[in-house]
């Protein structure tokens, strides 16, 4: 049961990276598209580190190193809330 909540945390990492390629395609197509370059740099690089790079990492840093048996309820509790905020 507990490797199903690491497993549904890297799809929710895996969504982020989704989310940030096709803002990155959006990027080089500005040509063929009218919008503001800036937001949309922007939208990318914070979706892509602290979406795609963030949860990806911790859930791995989470699996690998902390005792799960002990922490795992705290640690989706954290994980939810980091991810709302």
């Amino acid at each position: 049961m507990k490797e199903n909540i690491y497993r549904k945390h890297l799809r929710i990492a895996i969504t982020y990276f989704g989310i940030a390629a096709v803002l990155g395609i959006l990027l080089r197509s500005i040509f063929f598209f009218g919008f503001n370059y800036k937001f949309m740099v922007h939208a990318h690089s914070h979706n892509a580190l602290l979406g795609c790079v963030y949860a990806g990492l911790t859930t791995s840093l989470h699996y690998r190193f902390v005792n799960q048996t002990t922490s795992s309820r705290r640690y989706a509790y954290i994980f939810i809330g980091t991810q709302g905020t």
